[in-house]
């Protein structure tokens, strides 16, 4: 009985927090710089993203939409007293945020990766898109806790 608890526990627990449907690693192997949005969307199958924006950078339009991609499985716990108390463990899923930016007025991929990636690539015109996007993702980020 009590391990089915601690069970459901940890099922409710992972299931209550899943506001998004993350990427998964795999996902992000298959995708490439100059996919079509459609093509993009394919691969990305149900995995929902946690924000989009649009933003400029030297005259062009970009978008650029985030996602949870998990990157690994970390151990927590819980304790459950039923009138003795015992510990629970939990693998919860371990996230970082990942970036899919929409050049050509949102019709092809020009770069993917996490915020940290991107703001190191050695790609000029990659990195130089970052203050830009960051700038208009922290306004999204208003607005979503606003709305």
């Amino acid at each position: 009985m009590l391990k089915l608890l601690g069970s459901c526990l940890a099922v409710l627990l992972m299931v209550g927090c899943a506001t998004s449907v993350p990427l998964q690693r795999a996902q992000v192997d298959s995708f490439r710089t100059g996919d079509s949005a459609s093509d993009l969307q394919a691969k990305l199958g149900k995995s929902t993203p946690t924000l989009e924006h649009s933003f400029d950078y030297a005259g062009a339009q970009y978008l650029a939409r985030h996602f949870n991609l998990q990157t690994g499985m970390q151990q927590s716990g819980t304790v459950v007293c039923t009138p003795t108390c015992m510990y629970i463990p939990i693998m919860v899923p371990v996230y970082t945020q990942f970036v899919i930016v929409y050049g050509d007025a949102g019709r092809t991929v020009r770069a993917y990766g996490t915020l940290e990636e991107l703001s190191k690539s050695p790609e000029e015109s990659i990195s130089a898109l970052m203050p830009g996007l960051k700038l208009a993702m922290e306004k999204a980020q208003a607005e979503k806790k606003k709305g």
